[in-house]
């Protein structure tokens, strides 16, 4: 990865595949550049995912917005996210309370933001309708 004098654009290559275009800026000390192959693990859901959810819990043919699916979806990405995102670091000298990304507040607060409109969700399907409640409950093995 050198830097490319005279200005013209160039394409750097890594071990995992092209990485950016370098405009003769040595860029291997700005930032960090995640792999193409780790991108998946941190990625949202996929088409496939979200259509297979979509099916298992939809009230109706079409049926994309009811309660359940809604619910089923945000426990999904929530699942996703502390899973890849915050999960207990081994590399850590005390791996009981130090997590990978402890520092990422904006992730941390589009999760709680995640968790708070699937507790919203939840009630209201409880005030609604309590036997749908605790079949989502159930089937998502989420607790009270």
């Amino acid at each position: 990865m050198g830097v490319n004098r005279s200005y013209s654009v160039s394409v750097i290559y890594d071990q995992f595949g092209v990485v950016g275009k370098d405009f003769g800026l040595d860029l291997s000390l700005t930032h960090s550049r995640i792999p193409i192959h780790l991108m998946e693990a941190i990625m949202a859901l996929t088409v496939e995912e979200k259509a297979e959810i979509i099916a298992k819990f939809a009230t109706k043919e079409g049926d994309t917005g009811s309660a359940e699916v809604q619910i089923a979806l945000l426990t999904a990405r929530i699942n996703n996210l502390n899973n890849n995102h915050y999960k207990r670091d081994p590399k850590s000298s005390n791996a009981k309370y130090k997590m990978k990304n402890h520092k990422d507040n904006h992730s941390r607060r589009g999760l709680l933001k995640m968790v708070g409109r699937r507790r919203r969700l939840m009630r209201y399907l409880q005030n609604v309708d309590y036997n749908r409640y605790i079949a989502i409950r159930d089937a998502l093995g989420l607790r009270k």
